[in-house]
């Protein structure tokens, strides 16, 4: 998991570290066949706190959170049995207002 601080404060390793580990865990549930559930598993106990654990001492943008996002986010979809192409707010959106109700990185 680790973190990659660089003493300048830049944070490009650290970046396109997280975007090598969301493209291959998005590789890792496109590669195996689970369940609509198995995959909810997957999101919720593999790759959020692998991907969130290092957001907590970066200094991303909200555009590169959603690169981050947006690299898994159309596997993920699609193993849940949506449209890769599904409306986002609806993606994001909370339970009660009938969306399904996945958090975002930023």
């Amino acid at each position: 998991m680790g973190t990659r601080i660089s003493p300048s404060g830049n944070m490009d390793q650290a970046y396109n570290h997280r975007i090598e580990e969301a493209y291959t865990l998005q590789q890792t549930l496109v590669t195996s066949h689970l369940t609509r559930h198995q995959a909810m598993i997957f999101h919720s106990h593999i790759w959020l706190p692998k991907i969130k654990y290092a957001l907590t001492y970066s200094t991303f943008t909200e555009k590169q959170c959603t690169r981050i996002q947006t690299t898994y986010m159309a596997a993920y979809l699609n193993t849940l049995g949506y449209n890769t192409h599904f409306p986002r707010a609806v993606t994001y959106g909370h339970p009660s207002k009938r969306g399904l109700g996945i958090t975002t990185l930023y």
